[in-house]
């Protein structure tokens, strides 16, 4: 037996995947450089290889250097030099796992 709303979810998510193709890219990477938004680990994964897809692992490669330049300056040899925008790269890192950004 199929579940309906099964059904209706999973067109949306390809109309979502489609729209995000179809998106230009100089206004996807405007919208990642301004902080506006991101796409989770699931649907970046669902990405087929290509500019966007590369564009996004690299704002993901970003957030990591910043995670552990957030950790290492909580290691107490570096805790006196200012948190910069490292500070909030754990939340980030947060909401890319669970799709919020």
């Amino acid at each position: 037996m199929r579940c309906p709303a099964c059904e209706v979810e999973a067109e949306a998510e390809r109309r979502y995947l489609a729209s995000l193709q179809a998106l230009p890219l100089a206004e996807l990477q405007g919208a990642l450089e301004a902080g506006r938004g991101f796409v989770c680990l699931r649907h970046w994964r669902a990405l087929p290889a290509g500019e966007r897809s590369a564009l996004l692992r690299g704002r993901l490669e970003g957030i990591l250097r910043e995670l552990a330049e957030f950790q290492r300056k909580y290691d107490y040899r570096y805790a006196a030099e200012p948190m910069g925008p490292e500070g909030d790269a754990w939340l980030r890192a947060v909401r890319a796992l669970g799709g919020e950004v």
